[in-house]
């Protein structure tokens, strides 16, 4: 787990120099470990509240797209989650969409989706974007990683409770 002065925070609404001095950290972070997680905490909306990885969008990775996880769990965990994911890109792995065994605890299997450039509005991934996005949006491909409730239902199974584990969706499933 990291040291609070491992953290980067910044406010919603800074200045531009704590802008600025936010960006030189991320980037010397980039630089040094390949990539960085990003936890975005909206307060009591869920959809205000998911973590992602900004740095692995690059040509030295192969531009494999970002992650993302929506589902309200404890960022360390989400961040334990996206680092080894983040490794396995580093060494050449490139993840597909549907079901991806491994990244969670057995029996349970997490799926990854698509993140559709709509829901790029609705979940800036500020970070990722600002420094590494291309295209008239200056935006990053990114990949949603999708975790079932503890019945094994996805959010798009019948069944599956959004109340109990809401999980907005940033795309659609195969």
């Amino acid at each position: 787990m990291a040291d609070d002065d491992d953290i980067l925070a910044v406010e919603e609404n800074a200045d531009d120099a704590a802008m600025d001095a936010f960006y030189r950290g991320v980037v010397a972070r980039i630089e040094e470990h390949g990539w960085i997680v990003q936890g975005v905490f909206g307060g009591d909306s869920v959809e205000g509240n998911f973590t992602y990885t900004a740095g692995l969008f690059r040509p030295k990775y192969g531009y494999h797209p970002e992650l993302v996880i929506t589902v309200p769990i404890d960022p360390r965990n989400a961040a334990i989650i996206l680092n080894d994911m983040g490794s396995a890109i580093t060494q050449g792995h490139r993840y597909e969409l549907g079901p991806c065994e491994g990244l969670i605890a057995p029996p349970y299997v997490a799926h990854i989706i698509e993140v559709s450039v709509e829901k790029h509005e609705d979940y800036p991934l500020s970070v990722a974007n600002n420094l590494l996005g291309v295209g008239p949006d200056h935006r990053v491909e990114a990949l949603q990683i999708v975790i079932p409730n503890k019945d094994h239902l996805m959010p798009w199974d019948p069944g599956y409770d959004q109340e109990k584990l809401p999980q907005p969706l940033l795309g659609l499933p195969l």
